[in-house]
């Protein structure tokens, strides 16, 4: 068994369903301890009990600083440090025109997909200060690289994911914490 990540400490955002999923159960199995997040309590339930290495998760709106910090703290509660950060919940609501998107759609698209990435690093970057280093890779989309019509407030949030993710890069890189975005389409 690949023990690429053995002892690493990783938080997962996003982590009951797709790719936030995938990401678990292969860093799982690399024997990375995980700190799990997401809304759907009953499958993060599912994904944690799982997992063949050890785990700590909890239900997490990533729109809410509380929730968001409560979630980094446990990493430290639970391990004492936080390695490797991804945040990667987010949401795409119903492709429309911009002009018939709803300012709720609107703004759930920035606080899913924009707002929880700048509480995430808030959160992260600090716990990893403090022990000299680490990893953040924020969840992206192509969309935060290029526009497509119909699906102007995702476009935004993404965009401001990327903008978010340079600006930590550039602002934290000499203190040894890589910030880093993917963008999949």
């Amino acid at each position: 068994m690949n023990q690429e990540f053995a002892g690493k400490v990783i938080l997962i955002t996003g982590a009951a369903s797709g790719f936030g999923r995938l990401l678990a159960e292969h860093l799982s199995a690399s024997g990375a301890r995980l700190v799990l997040g997401d809304l759907n309590e009953s499958g993060l339930a599912e994904v944690a009990s799982a997992l063949p290495a050890e785990c700590v998760w909890q239900a997490c709106d990533v729109s809410v600083e509380s929730q968001v910090q409560s979630l980094c703290h446990s990493a430290e509660e639970r391990f004492g440090r936080l390695d490797i950060a991804v945040n990667n919940a987010g949401i795409a609501t119903p492709a429309k025109p911009l002009t018939e998107l709803s300012e709720a759609e609107f703004d759930l698209n920035i606080a899913v997909n924009a707002k929880s990435v700048f509480l995430g690093l808030k959160h992260q970057i600090p716990m990893m200060l403090k022990q000299g280093g680490g990893v953040i890779l924020n969840t992206a989309s192509l969309a935060g690289l290029v526009a497509d019509p119909d699906i102007s407030a995702y476009v935004a949030a993404k965009h401001a994911c990327v903008g978010l993710t340079k600006a930590a890069a550039i602002e934290f890189g000499a203190s040894n914490i890589r910030v880093n975005a993917i963008c999949p389409f």
